[in-house]
């Protein structure tokens, strides 16, 4: 009888160390399911030789990608910051810069600029190395020119409002500038990088399809 109890017992043991087991290792399933607060960035120029092939849209007012080809002093930074709990914040910051410096509005050469918009929404992590960011639900806009920056903003169309070169936008007031930062498709790297984006539901080729087909309606217009 004292033996068969043992046995018994013995079983009781053993299921529960499994129980314990099973329900530690659902746990930190369910925790890796969850996205890490990361911060991920890219900053466009001619110098880090990621001008060629970047997207022709940076969540600005307008697209850079052409100017930022032929201007080594013309910056794009974006910065995308993930919460871990669903959310973004996303910044594009486009300035001129000099010898690693940014150039300040008002200095002597003209064409300091500040261009920023910083926007959130929400996002889901796909699993793959990508994520997919809403589009935004809030966003500001912020314009600073000099006396020659102001031609990059009326060239790019970097403007909120036409015909004004500086200023302080909401989109509660503005509700344009939430255009600007459509759903996005980022694809993320190891090391804190943005690799590349896209809009959702295109491709790389796509993308690039249709950015070769307005250049081409452009040199045809003019």
């Amino acid at each position: 009888m004292k033996k068969a109890m043992a046995v018994i017992l013995t079983g009781v043991v053993t299921l529960g160390l499994v129980g314990c087991g099973s329900g530690s290792e659902s746990g930190n399933k369910d925790t890796a399911k969850k996205t890490m607060a990361e911060t991920y960035t890219i900053s466009f120029n001619q110098n880090n030789g990621n001008t060629v092939d970047m997207p022709a849209y940076q969540f600005l007012g307008g697209d850079l990608s052409g100017m930022i080809n032929y201007e080594g002093r013309l910056y794009t930074d974006i910065t995308l910051e993930l919460s871990g709990d669903g959310t973004y914040e996303l910044t594009s910051d486009a300035y001129t810069g000099s010898n690693g410096e940014r150039i300040e509005v008002g200095a002597g050469d003209g064409i300091g600029i500040v261009c920023i918009v910083s926007a959130e929404g929400t996002y889901e992590d796909n699993g793959d190395g990508t994520v997919t960011v809403s589009a935004a639900e809030h966003a500001t806009f912020k314009l600073e020119t000099d006396t020659y920056s102001k031609e990059i903003v009326s060239n790019a169309g970097l403007a909120a409002v036409e015909g004004e070169d500086s200023g302080e936008y909401d989109s509660d007031d503005t509700p344009g500038i939430l255009d600007w930062i459509p759903e996005t498709v980022f694809t993320l790297g190891e090391n804190g990088e943005i690799v590349t984006y896209v809009k959702a539901g295109e491709t790389e080729e796509t993308s690039e399809a249709d950015t070769a087909a307005e250049e081409e309606t452009a040199i045809a217009s003019d």
